[in-house]
């Protein structure tokens, strides 16, 4: 085992993502990194990301230091924006099983969206979807088959994208 030691958080997390982005290049296809107590500033920013003004400086802030990254740390960054924009519109769970991504929303999500809104909203997608209640929550159910994964994040993107719209336009008023 190789230790590094550095002298804060920041420098680990760069240290942390160079060695990262080099086992990518190298073509692993699993990382493990102990980080201790000190959580990696990567993929703390990531985590932190509110929307798409925060995911394009976070590529630029990579694209600086490192110049251009991986597919995977790409598809690492899309991950943190859908993330970003179904935490602001209540989405309490995504979850993939078999051929189906299902979307669960909090309670507080009736209160603010119709019915119309979730398909505005899912308009904006490429998927086959359902809408449904399950124990006094909204779900929305995404049929993924034959669909490839980017295609399936960017429609949770989409779906996403077009709530936060929907939901900011509702607060202006």
């Amino acid at each position: 085992m190789k230790i590094i030691e550095v002298k804060d958080q920041i420098e680990g997390g760069k240290v942390a993502f160079d060695l990262f982005k080099e086992k990518l290049q190298e073509g692993a296809q699993t990382i493990g990194l102990a980080t201790g107590s000190s959580p990696l500033e990567f993929y703390k920013q990531i985590r932190e990301m509110n929307s798409a003004t925060d995911y394009e400086y976070l590529q630029d802030e990579l694209i600086d230091r490192f110049g251009e990254y991986p597919d995977v740390v790409a598809y690492l960054l899309e991950i943190g924006l859908v993330k970003a924009y179904l935490d602001q519109v209540f989405v309490r769970l995504v979850e993939r099983k078999q051929q189906k991504v299902t979307v669960k929303f909090e309670p507080i999500a009736k209160q603010l969206f119709l019915t119309q809104d979730y398909f505005k909203a899912l308009s904006m997608t490429q998927l086959k979807a359902q809408i449904a209640e399950e124990k006094g929550l909204i779900e929305v159910i995404f049929d993924i088959r034959n669909k490839k994964d980017f295609e399936i994040l960017e429609a949770l993107k989409q779906f996403g994208q077009t709530l936060l719209e929907i939901k900011q336009e509702k607060e202006e008023d």
